[in-house]
């Protein structure tokens, strides 16, 4: 007569069996599978068996994104129990997310689940996804590519001209100066391309204070042109009124200079002086 605690050995079937106890007191006896996780590990079962014969086994697998850390992958049903699982997973490392020129990745974690994120250094703008998750397969996607920030033309300046002026394109930190070829500089000399892809300040002006030029303006005169120029209503003219660009780049007699006009009160109201 077979014991029931040892019924398991003897089943050489999966089914539930009957055995009788007595008279009229019957048990079925099965062996069944334990689904408690063990030091919290990622694992799953391939089998939709529902009872297990003493003596069977069921290899447990980590699940994905999971690698075996330790321990035996097996569990064996021995007297209607299971031995206790020992295996133990942990997150598969995917390794560097890669290298980005002119930036870097700033990483949660290496493992499955984790993510890298790329920032680009200062002057440079991403091309591409900026975020990467590691995966069962390692990390998706592309590395992304940080491209330098590059501003269009600089602005143009009415009787001036850029010094030094280097080809495009104009990168981050490009700086570009201005001198005048007419009147004097009302405004920043120097202008240079900012991490956004605009130039740092409006464009700056060049003119004589106080007085206009006949004619439109050129944004370059040459040697012998000749210019006219008068001064605003109210101002008064200190100098000649035609002056001629020499061989040097320079005006000639001198440009003239427009004072403002003293104004003095009398009966009938103001009165220029």
């Amino acid at each position: 007569q077979v014991k029931k605690k040892n019924i398991c050995r003897y089943l050489t079937r999966r089914e539930p069996i009957k055995v009788r106890l007595s008279k009229n007191i019957y048990i079925f006896i099965v062996c069944v599978r334990r689904l408690k996780l063990v030091n919290e590990v990622n694992f799953s079962v391939p089998t939709d068996s529902t009872s297990f014969a003493s003596g069977d086994t069921v290899n447990y697998t980590c699940d994905v994104g999971h690698i075996q850390a330790g321990g035996s992958r097996y569990r064996r049903c021995i007297n209607g129990k299971w031995t206790t699982l020992r295996l133990k997973c942990e997150r598969k490392p995917c390794g560097s997310a890669g290298e980005i020129a002119n930036g870097q990745f700033m990483y949660s974690g290496v493992e499955f689940g984790d993510t890298a994120e790329a920032v680009c250094d200062e002057g440079h703008h991403l091309v591409g996804r900026a975020t990467r998750t590691c995966t069962s397969r390692g990390w998706d996607g592309r590395v992304p590519v940080c491209e330098a920030v590059v501003c269009g033309e600089p602005p143009e300046v009415p009787n001036a001209k850029i010094e030094g002026r280097q080809e495009p394109p104009y990168t981050y930190r490009s700086a570009i100066r201005y001198r005048c070829s007419v009147g004097f500089l009302n405004g920043p000399r120097e202008i240079w391309c900012t991490e956004d892809g605009t130039w740092s300040d409006s464009p700056t002006k060049c003119e004589v204070p106080g007085a206009i030029w006949a004619g439109a303006p050129k944004k370059l005169y040459q040697f012998r042109d000749t210019l006219s120029i008068e001064c605003y209503r109210g101002y008064r003219s200190t100098g000649p009124s035609d002056v001629t660009c020499g061989n040097d780049g320079r005006w000639y007699p001198g440009l003239p200079r427009c004072t403002r006009k003293k104004l003095i009160l009398g009966r009938g109201g103001l009165l220029g002086d």
